[in-house]
């Protein structure tokens, strides 16, 4: 099983065990993780508090990149897996929201 894999901005730092720990029990499984190339952050501190449309497009720009290498995305992250399922959900949604997105991201 292979999935675009979300890593977020802790797992490099305040995570790094948790990080490791992630790849060992994937690999013991069978799982493939690939790193979504080129991800952003995804604003899940800051963006939501500040400006709806960056709050939504900051993590739709690393979906469409999960979405181009073909498999579902994972991530280790709670506030992460937020801000990405509220930004899938929020896009099918709203279409004056998904067209500020687009405009924005030039998706």
């Amino acid at each position: 099983m292979k999935y675009a894999f979300f890593p977020g901005c802790s797992l490099s730092s305040t995570a790094r065990d948790f990080g490791k720990s992630t790849y060992a029990v994937c690999e013991r499984l069978g799982i493939e993780l690939e790193e979504i190339p080129n991800w952003t952050c995804c604003g899940s501190s800051p963006a939501h508090a500040s400006d709806a449309t960056l709050a939504v497009a900051l993590p739709v720009v690393n979906l469409v990149k999960a979405e181009s290498m073909g498999c579902d995305v994972v991530t280790t992250c709670a506030a992460c897996y937020s801000r990405l399922r509220t930004a899938s959900d929020e896009m099918s949604r709203a279409s004056d929201l998904r067209r500020r997105v687009d405009e924005a991201t030039g998706a």
